[in-house]
This record gives C-alpha cells, sequence and structure tokens, in this order.
C-alpha cells in the first residue's frame, strides 16, 4: 500500500520560503475561473508557478489558488508521490465535472503501474478542498481517496472518493 498525506494551503497563506524547494501539487485558479480550476500541476512549486505566469493569456488575473506541499527536492519520493496525487485530482475532477480548463485529458496507464506495484493507494486529503474554489473550500474533516483495482468492475481502476458531482443550476 502507498499512502499520500496532503494538506492543501490557499497560495496567499503561505510564506514564500516554505515555497523554496517545495515539491507538491498545485491548483490554479485564474481570475475567470468560477466553478473549475484553471490548472492542476505538480512538481517543483516556485518553478511550475513561474512558468505558468509566464503564459499571462492562459491565467488571467487575479490569481489563486492551492497547494499541498509533499517534500523537498532531496527525494525523488515526493516528486513520485505529486505527481501520483496530481494524476489521482484530474481524474477524480473529470468524474465529477470539475476538470480544469488548461489541462490536457489524461489516461490511467500510469496509476494502473502504480497499482500493480502496491497494490493500494491510500490518499487522505486535509485543509481546504483542491477542487472547489480557494475562498469557498475550507474542509471540516479529511476526505479519504482510495485507489485498487476494484474486481467488480472487471478489474479496472477503481477511484474511490469523498467528491460530489457538480451540480449545474438552470438559469433560466
Amino acid at each position: 500500500m502507498l499512502k499520500i498525506d496532503a494538506e492543501f494551503l490557499r497560495l496567499v497563506d503561505i510564506p514564500v520560503d516554505k515555497l523554496f524547494n517545495a515539491v507538491g501539487v498545485y491548483v490554479i485558479w485564474s481570475g475567470r475561473a468560477w466553478v473549475k480550476p484553471t490548472y492542476i500541476g505538480e512538481g517543483l512549486i516556485m518553478r511550475r508557478l513561474s512558468d505558468h505566469m509566464k503564459n499571462s493569456d492562459k491565467c488571467a488575473k487575479p490569481i489563486s489558488g492551492l497547494l499541498a506541499i509533499i517534500g523537498d527536492n532531496s527525494k525523488k519520493e515526493y516528486k513520485f508521490k505529486a505527481k501520483i496525487l496530481e494524476q489521482i485530482l484530474l481524474q477524480i475532477s473529470n468524474e465529477i465535472d470539475r476538470f480544469p480548463n488548461q489541462n490536457q485529458q489524461c489516461g490511467l496507464k500510469f496509476l494502473e503501474k502504480i497499482i500493480k506495484r502496491y497494490g493500494f493507494i491510500k490518499v487522505s486529503v486535509s485543509g481546504y478542498d483542491p477542487l472547489l474554489d480557494p475562498y469557498k473550500a475550507k474542509m471540516l474533516k479529511k476526505k479519504l481517496i482510495k485507489v485498487h483495482y476494484g474486481k467488480e468492475y472487471g478489474n479496472e481502476i477503481c477511484i474511490l472518493h469523498q467528491y460530489l458531482k457538480r451540480s449545474k443550476k438552470n438559469i433560466f
């Protein structure tokens, strides 16, 4: 079993010095994003956020967001866990109609390799909900995500989570 703990915090609440050499997962919300994030990514956070800001045509200001620091740049394990968490969040966001506007559709091949190796992935998400607007996303309790092969689904990857599908309100 592989276990990942991710505490998501708002970008505005994190001192810059905590981001030096930090590896993790981030969720960007551009000024035009209301119900879906603009981008979900992973990696060396300062470098990745800087890269996104260079493409200002893709990210309208003001920019807000959330991030979870998994570790520092000293171990490959942290980058590995960040990549897994990013892929899981992308899969869930697609399922609940919150897939980011700037991400490409993702497949399950990477997660399939991980499941074959570890058998089971357990993710604990705390702090702020990474799939909701950062100013409305404070969670009262942790959300658990479990990823495994589901025998009841024909031995396909099964992602069990506590996220609800986005409701589409009729404005007319």
